[in-house]
């Protein structure tokens, strides 16, 4: 297959570029360096024409061939002394880490982030020196970007949450969002050890900062009320991991759940599945108490008067979210069959498993479809549970949504109007209480761009580096 691509690579003139080449294998690698050594010698020769893997072909001079590599990445192999010479190495200096997370954190409206920007490289340069180290574990530019994009989006929550728009976010609330940022991005995947030691150089960076805890107001009720519904006990560290699930699915394109068979990862992705059903049902309302204190006497005899708010959880009878989701183990099928395929004869493609439900999730999210009410999911009892979700899904004022899975599925309609497990009163609005929503089309409805039609495409089944 090489041997084709550069032949019509010296015949057409084109230039290419491949990117992680000491991701090749060794064997490989050597017959690459026969194949691109054959059309150096022609061009170096001035040849018009020149024989390739037996071929009589012609050489247009203008073809180019160019390889990144990162020399010091786990996975990566030294390219062969043959094949070196070959290329003119080009090196590339360290980034300023600190000077592009100012810039990202300036760009997402942060005032403080120059200061922020620099404990943020702290902390990961300390991160990745004090805590144990694990093959999962990265303190890398990718994971300081992932947490730059969470801020950004906390950030946006923030001033969705004030309709007025008239709310003034200081530099003590940005360090706020920053250290829910970091722990929401962080925590999942830290062993229990490292949680302590991430939680010390954390204070060490911010002294005396104490962020409120996070308010997941609706989500909390929509997964109490999906706990119920699914027949499981109300289990607090559960919920810690449902929302962390829910946290990294709306900032990246896939997440991987890993532990031992029967630890719950299965039970995990169905409540939030579920929760996310009835999320879009749940909307607070608050509750204005008459006011306490005397009632009788002149005016200037009455006690201060106190007003009592009460928050309620008001269920409406509107749209409700849809999750489908295509489940698969790719152990079970060869990797031709999940990713698809080439013919080798006729060069005709042929799509596997994932090609076909991401080509099925785009035609329906491109679409109108009508909205199915989701129930659960069944998941085989398996090490890891993968999540592949779109690149922007999730993200504020986007149209895309998450892609994950669909079969093993039961559709049926989400129970409201009654108590959650956490004792939080659900009532059933009455249509005046919505009348904000009535009269609007479809789109409008969604606030604040929040994802309401997801696509799921669960990798259910043991680890394998092989399709990994």
């Amino acid at each position: 297959m090489l041997g084709k691509f550069f032949s019509g690579l010296a015949q057409s003139g084109s230039w290419c570029c491949f990117d992680e080449f000491n991701r090749i294998d060794v064997e490989v690698l050597s017959v690459v360096a026969m194949q691109i050594h054959t059309i150096k010698t022609a061009k170096d020769a001035q040849s018009l024409r020149f024989m390739f893997e037996g071929r009589d072909i012609k050489l247009n001079p203008t073809c180019g061939y160019f390889i990144t590599m990162n020399p010091t990445y786990a996975g990566r192999v030294e390219l062969p002394d043959n094949l070196k010479y070959l290329f003119r190495p080009v090196a590339m200096m360290v980034p300023d880490y600190p000077l592009i997370a100012e810039i990202m954190l300036f760009s997402e409206g942060f005032t403080s982030a120059k200061s922020l920007s620099q404990k943020i490289v702290n902390l990961y340069q300390l991160a990745s020196k004090q805590l144990s180290q694990q093959d999962h574990y990265d303190f890398g530019m990718r994971a300081i970007k992932s947490v730059l994009v969470m801020a950004g989006h906390g950030r946006r929550q923030v001033l969705q949450k004030d309709h007025l728009g008239i709310k003034e976010i200081t530099e003590a609330d940005e360090a706020f969002i920053l250290i829910h940022s970091l722990r929401d991005a962080n925590m999942p995947k830290f062993l229990a050890e490292d949680v302590p030691l991430f939680e010390s150089v954390l204070e060490d960076l911010f002294p005396g900062v104490t962020p409120p805890d996070q308010d997941y107001g609706a989500l909390e009720k929509a997964i109490s009320m999906s706990v119920r519904d699914l027949s499981f006990q109300h289990w607090p560290h559960q919920i810690d991991k449902v929302k962390q699930l829910y946290n990294q699915i709306m900032v990246r394109h896939g997440v991987m759940l890993v532990g031992p068979t029967g630890g719950g990862k299965t039970s995990v992705r169905n409540i939030l599945q579920k929760a996310l059903v009835i999320l879009p049902m749940i909307h607070p309302h608050t509750n204005v108490a008459g006011p306490t204190g005397s009632a009788t006497g002149s005016e200037t005899d009455r006690e201060p008067t106190t007003t009592r708010r009460q928050t309620v959880f008001i269920a409406s009878r509107g749209k409700k979210g849809h999750v489908e989701t295509f489940i698969i183990n790719p152990k079970c099928v060869k990797l031709g069959e999940l990713y698809g395929e080439t013919d080798p004869n006729t060069f005709e493609w042929s799509d596997g498993l994932i090609a076909n439900a991401t080509r099925r999730f785009c035609k329906d999210l491109s679409s109108p479809v009508p909205i199915l009410d989701l129930e659960g999911g069944e998941g085989g009892g398996a090490k890891t549970n993968t999540l592949v979700v779109p690149a922007n899904a999730g993200r504020p004022g986007s149209s895309m949504t998450d892609v994950s899975a669909t079969s093993h599925t039961t559709y049926g309609t989400a129970k409201s109007g009654s108590t959650s497990q956490m004792g939080t009163e659900l009532e059933t609005a009455p249509p005046s209480a919505l009348g904000h929503n009535q009269g609007q089309p479809e789109e409008s409805k969604e606030e604040g761009g929040a994802v309401t039609d997801w696509r799921w495409l669960v990798l259910d089944g043991p680890v394998d580096t092989l399709w990994v």
